[in-house]
């Protein structure tokens, strides 16, 4: 079956190419291949999987052109949400011109569409355990730059 063939090539993808390559860009600081990882997936995603709707396949498209360092669809598909990575200093000017942008495009969303500016909690991490009832959490390893969401609504 061709569509379980494509669904199997972007698992293995994800799981062993993306992943693995994203957290080695991010420990070398490497932006500009932690954006084409992140496009791979989002081309991947899109292809294998098949469950992006004409929104989350543009808005992360227009975020690159934007400038942003990486973006994709994420969720549960079939609708979900997107996210842009971008330096912390440009995100609100940002997320502010990626709406316009989307509002542009789908003037239908204006009014339940929502954007807004967060930064990323700390990521996965070792919890050590301490003598009897007491645990401690590592450190988290140095955040990268500030996310912009978009959560489209339900029409």
């Amino acid at each position: 079956d061709p569509r379980l063939q494509q669904r199997f090539h972007q698992f293995y993808s994800e799981n062993e190419v993306v992943v693995p390559g994203v957290a080695e860009a991010l420990a070398k600081d490497d932006l500009l291949r932690l954006g084409e990882l992140v496009d791979l997936s989002q081309r991947e995603g899109d292809v294998g999987l098949q469950n992006l709707v004409p929104e989350t396949r543009w808005l992360p498209a227009e975020a690159r052109r934007l400038g942003a360092l990486g973006a994709s669809a994420f969720g549960a598909g079939f609708g979900g949400s997107c996210y842009a990575l971008v330096p912390r200093a440009q995100a609100r000017a940002f997320c502010s011109v990626w709406r316009t942008a989307y509002v542009k495009e789908f003037p239908d969303r204006a009014s339940t569409c929502e954007f807004f500016v967060t930064a990323p909690g700390p990521g996965a991490m070792e919890i050590q355990v301490k003598g009897k009832g007491a645990a401690t959490r590592a450190a988290p390893a140095k955040r990268p730059a500030a996310s912009v969401l978009k959560r489209p609504a339900k029409k």
